[in-house]
């Protein structure tokens, strides 16, 4: 299908073909450095225009051929002269040859690429010349999988503003890979050792990394371009309230190598009165949306978790219908102010390590984690507490009828989700097959790949499911409750849990104040530069004296931004849209559209610094 090309989509057609002019001029001076180059460069305009063809045909699969197609002499020139690598016999010896590398180079990356967003996985490299090879060509994100003990003098690869990442196992491949905050719409995988004695085995584990290191990527983008504004803005408003609650860092449990994860799902009802009875030796932790339900049968859990922002109207309506009382409140800092208010008689908080002027500030340590859900979050704290024995109840990640939860765990929620959504077969806890959603078919992935990853790091850690329903989890022991309680010997312990909090913050009201008055002014630092951004755009002015200036002010505004890592984040939403990370893809931005939004989000930032 041909589509109307736009004022922007025009200019970028010019520009592939010039790109394409460009290597015909080189192909006939017959120099390679310049043929090369002109290829490189050519790779980029097109994808470029990739993105824009995509965002006007509002659709993933756009191409750019809908648009514009090359001279076919240019491309089947392109197509030989790219291709002399894959006429040499390889050998690992080769890749200590700089020029080899580039013929490999010139052969295995794709004709539409995009030097800064793309991604390279570097399969068994054994030297630094490969690494050099691409960071010479503006590769800016590199992922090598290594042999463990493999040597490479990283004192020899190129420094630079890249992002070059090292994995020797596929559990922590996927983790880089999802990492890597670009979105990388390609990805080029090379393989320096083909011929290895697995390799048919590694071809299909790196794909799975591939696979699920994106798709956790993704998820982490599009949950950070939701809640980011709101989850920024919450910390400076909450930092008062901090100063005068508990740090996680400090919070022990003593006394029970045993804890139980609550989760509201409906099998919770099958077990409930069953764990009033061992409550008093076990450590008991739940999510916030648990808590009704645990006090209507006398169950006073010893830490609630809330980790979810949740919409001011939503939060409002938790306030509303909130618990009676709550012993022990854990709350990440990003959380709406209104749960600092919860009657709770100690709070203890956290926060994510990309703020290392504000733990400076509360002698605090990071959150060692991070988890896509409240329960996982949840597992994660009693791992990190070096509980040993982990059980989870009522975590369902499944659908029984039309129920999603149990009964009156949902009354202080205003949105519980629909039933209709429930639409993916998984195994089920007692054989055959359940449906679960989306979100919930990843949590489960997400609880697979954490009991993989302990049955490594400690093997004397066990996970248990004793949901008794919803959804089989590979990796975890699936167990009823009652024979849990009876291989723990709960019922006959006689010595009782202990719960230490530590001290309470002693950071100074006027040290808070300080910080965030900071923040403020360096907002209205912001707002001021933005506009003068904005203005040099919209004036239409092209001379080297405008041009020059808007370089300045940007480079004033990435310093800024630099010592600012609370605007970064309340910007991920606009940043993810700017570089095409989001799940749609959108029209590259234009300064002037890029710093208005800045401008809006530095006045939210100023006004929470205030209040």
């Amino acid at each position: 299908m041909n589509y109307m090309p736009n004022a922007k989509i025009e200019i970028l057609i010019a520009k592939n073909q010039e790109a394409d002019n460009a290597v015909a001029r080189a192909a006939i001076i017959g120099h390679d450095d310049n043929i090369r180059l002109s290829i490189d460069k050519r790779r980029q305009v097109r994808a470029i225009l990739e993105r824009e063809c995509m965002a006007q045909a509002n659709s993933e699969n756009a191409t750019i051929e809908s648009f514009y197609k090359s001279n076919a002499e240019i491309s089947e020139f392109i197509s030989l002269w790219t291709k002399r690598g894959q006429r040499i016999q390889h050998s690992l010896d080769l890749l200590e040859n700089i020029e080899y590398c580039d013929l490999i180079l010139d052969a295995y990356i794709p004709d539409i690429w995009n030097w800064k967003h793309d991604l390279v996985i570097l399969v068994h490299p054994t030297t630094e010349h490969i690494f050099n090879a691409l960071l010479n060509r503006g590769q800016k994100n590199i992922i090598a999988y290594v042999e463990p003990n493999t040597l490479i003098d990283t004192k020899k690869i190129k420094e630079g503003s890249n992002t070059l990442l090292f994995a020797d196992n596929i559990r922590e491949l996927t983790k880089q890979i999802a990492q890597i905050r670009t979105r990388a719409r390609h990805i080029t995988k090379l393989y320096c050792d083909p011929f290895h004695k697995n390799g048919l085995k590694i071809r299909q584990d790196i794909d799975n990394a591939v696979k699920f290191g994106r798709k956790d990527a993704q998820i982490n983008v599009n949950t950070n371009a939701a809640f980011s504004r709101s989850w920024a803005s919450n910390i400076l408003k909450n930092m008062p309230k901090m100063a005068n609650a508990y740090n996680f860092c400090n919070f022990k449990v003593s006394n029970t190598d045993d804890a139980i994860v609550v989760a509201p799902g409906p099998s919770l009802e099958k077990n409930i009165d069953l764990l009033a009875t061992i409550q008093d030796n076990i450590f008991i932790i739940a999510p916030l949306r648990s808590l009704q339900i645990l006090e209507h049968h006398g169950i006073r859990p010893d830490l609630v978790v809330q980790v979810d922002a949740l919409s001011d109207e939503d939060a409002r309506y938790l306030v509303e219908h909130k618990p009676k009382k709550v012993t022990n409140l854990f709350l990440e800092a990003t959380v709406n102010p209104v749960f600092f208010d919860l009657d709770a008689e100690n709070i203890i908080w956290s926060l994510i390590q990309e703020f290392p002027d504000i733990h400076e500030l509360y002698q605090s340590v990071p959150t060692p984690f991070k988890a896509p859900s409240v329960a996982i979050f949840c597992t994660r704290i009693c791992l990190a507490l070096n509980i040993k024995n982990i059980c989870l109840l009522g975590q369902d990640l499944a659908i029984d009828g039309d129920r999603m939860y149990a009964e009156g765990a949902t009354s202080n929620l205003k949105n519980i989700g629909h039933a209709k959504d429930f639409d993916i077969a998984v195994p089920g806890f007692w054989g055959g097959e359940v449906k679960t959603r989306q979100d919930y078919a990843f949590y489960i992935e997400q609880y697979e790949l954490l009991a993989e990853q302990y049955s490594e790091i400690d093997p004397l850690i066990n996970l248990f499911n004793a949901t008794e329903g919803g959804a089989y989890i590979n990796g975890l022991k699936h167990i009823r409750l009652i024979d849990f309680i009876e291989i723990r010997g709960l019922k006959e312990k006689n010595q009782k849990k202990l719960i230490h909090l530590g001290e309470v913050n002693e950071t100074k009201s006027a040290q808070i104040q300080f910080y965030r008055k900071t923040i403020s002014e360096s907002m209205q630092k912001i707002i001021r530069i933005s506009d003068k951004i904005i203005e040099i755009e919209q004036s239409g002015k092209n001379t080297a004296g405008a041009n020059k200036k808007l370089q300045r002010l940007l480079t004033s505004a990435k310093k800024l931004n630099s010592q600012l890592p609370i605007l970064e984040l309340a910007m991920q939403n606009e940043i993810s849209i700017a570089v095409g990370n989001n799940t749609i893809t959108n029209s590259i931005p234009s300064y002037s559209e890029f710093f208005c939004d800045v401008k809006k989000v530095a006045k939210i930032l100023a006004a929470a610094a205030q209040a």
